[in-house]
């Protein structure tokens, strides 16, 4: 097989995961939609966005921890480098992601009984 023959067989490949994908995704928006409701549906994307924003805000202290580990454990003459690495990690994860829920936090949340609430139908 020739090396273009390859090249178009992986471009229309990816082209019909892509639309598998498109078609399954509005499918399974449609099904959620009519079995939680448009309310329930929209408070769990808001969860789902929030807590994706707070995997980015580790700033790259769980990107490290593997790195980090190899280099200590790979030193000579640290026997407690890695308990004090350990000790490091699992004090600055929770201080990142305690910043970073108090600059997501929504200012409807002061008052829980509106965040949670139905909207009205002004009618």
């Amino acid at each position: 097989m020739t090396r273009t023959r390859r090249v178009a067989g992986s471009v229309a490949l990816s082209l019909m995961s892509q639309v598998v994908a498109m078609v399954v995704g509005l499918w399974l928006t449609r099904f959620i939609l009519d079995t939680l409701g448009q309310s329930t549906l929209g408070l769990w994307l808001i969860i789902l966005q929030a807590l994706g924003l707070l995997a980015l805000a580790d700033l790259g202290v769980v990107a490290v921890l593997p790195r980090q580990t190899a280099f200590v454990t790979g030193r000579d003459g640290a026997p407690g480098a890695l308990g004090e690495l350990v000790g490091r990690a699992t004090l600055v994860g929770p201080r990142v992601g305690l910043v970073a829920s108090t600059k997501l936090d929504p200012p409807a949340r002061r008052n829980s009984s509106t965040f949670l609430a139905r909207p009205r139908n002004p009618a």
